[in-house]
C-alpha cells in the first residue's frame, strides 16, 4: 500500500504539525507504446507473442510478389528498409532508410508493396546517389 503522508499528516495535532514544511511538486513520467521503444528488437520471442496474442494476421490477402519479396528478406534495396508496427511510411533522409508499416498491418499486399514503391522512390533522392538524386530545389541534377 502506498503511504498518504497527506492524511497522516492531517492527523497530527497542531503543535506537531509546526515542524514539518508541506512542499508540493509536480512530477511527470514519459508514458511510450511499445512502438515507440526497441522492445521489439531487444525480446522478439516476447514481441511475437504480443503479436499472436492479438491475433494480428500473418498475411494480409493478395498475391507475393517474389521480386519485392527477396528484396526485402536480403536487404538489396540502395537503402535498409524497415519494417515497425506503427501508422507512417517514410524515408528518413537523415538515416538514410525506409521506415514501414508492417505487411500484417495492410488490408492488401498491393497496399503494402505500393506504399513501399513509393518510399522506395523517395531514397533515390539521396544526395548520397548522385545518379538519381535530385537538387535540393527540385530540379533533376546534371
Amino acid at each position: 500500500m502506498i503511504p498518504n503522508f497527506r492524511v497522516e499528516y492531517n492527523a497530527l495535532p497542531e503543535s506537531a504539525r509546526a515542524e514539518y514544511v508541506l512542499r508540493f511538486s509536480l512530477r511527470y513520467y514519459p508514458v511510450l507504446t511499445l512502438d515507440q521503444t526497441d522492445f521489439e528488437e531487444r525480446f522478439p520471442e516476447q514481441w511475437q507473442k504480443l503479436l499472436e496474442r492479438q491475433s494480428m494476421t500473418p498475411r494480409p490477402s493478395g498475391s507475393v510478389h517474389p521480386v519485392l519479396e527477396r528484396l526485402l528478406a536480403a536487404q538489396s534495396w540502395v537503402c535498409p528498409i524497415l519494417q515497425k508496427s506503427g501508422d507512417a511510411a517514410f524515408y528518413s533522409p537523415c538515416d538514410d532508410r525506409i521506415v514501414l508499416p508492417r505487411q500484417e498491418q495492410f488490408h492488401d499486399l498491393e497496399a503494402f508493396y505500393s506504399t513501399m514503391l513509393h518510399e522506395m522512390s523517395h531514397s533515390t533522392g539521396s544526395a548520397s546517389r548522385p545518379p538519381f538524386g535530385r537538387a535540393v530545389d527540385g530540379g533533376l541534377r546534371p
